[in-house]
């Protein structure tokens, strides 16, 4: 019985854990097409030095002597602005964790209420027992009331062939009675 009991429990965890796994998939689709977004954005970053040269040079064809400080400047901002763009996959998947976090937390409740039926299940569990007694103690007493019945029938029956009997007899004296008569 208690193999019994723990295979209910276990079919009852898998289907409550199912949803999770589901969206688990989910989850692993959606950091798959941010991996890819990332390298697309990597793809794009690695194009951004040579247009800064580019355009460097037009500056610099275009511009003084004098502006150099400027695009020195602007050289600066650009490797600051690499190094940004270089901590977008980390920025990303902190994003991502927190998302996972964000769910784990929203189903803490949930889980809460699994916990709390689980504990219910418990009680009812420890209960069987008693149950059993009572069934057992059902039983017996239906059985001694089948028997009660079956000597009752049996008794009727033995009073109905009497009254047969008896009826049988007072016809057949009624009828001697009229014959004498």
């Amino acid at each position: 019985m208690s193999e019994e009991i723990k295979n209910i429990i276990q079919t009852e965890i898998t289907n409550l854990f199912q949803p999770i796994q589901v969206q688990l998939q989910a989850l692993k689709h959606e950091v798959t097409t941010i991996k890819e977004d990332v390298t697309n954005i990597k793809g794009r970053t690695e194009d951004i030095p040579t247009m800064k040269k580019q355009l460097e040079e037009l500056y610099a064809m275009k511009e003084h002597i004098e502006d150099i400080p400027v695009m020195k400047q602007q050289v600066e901002d650009i490797h600051v602005m690499k190094e940004h763009i270089e901590d977008i996959p980390v920025m990303k998947q902190q994003v991502e964790d927190i998302h996972v976090m964000k769910e784990h937390i929203e189903d803490i409740p949930v889980m809460k209420q699994q916990v709390e039926d689980i504990h219910a299940m418990k009680e009812h569990i420890e209960d069987i027992p008693a149950m059993k007694v009572a069934i057992l103690e059902t039983n017996e007493a239906v059985k001694e009331t089948n028997e009660t019945v079956k000597r009752i029938e049996a008794t009727q029956e033995k009073h109905e062939r009497t009254l047969d009997l008896l009826s049988r007899r007072s016809i057949d004296q009624e009828a001697e009675l009229k014959r004498i008569k």
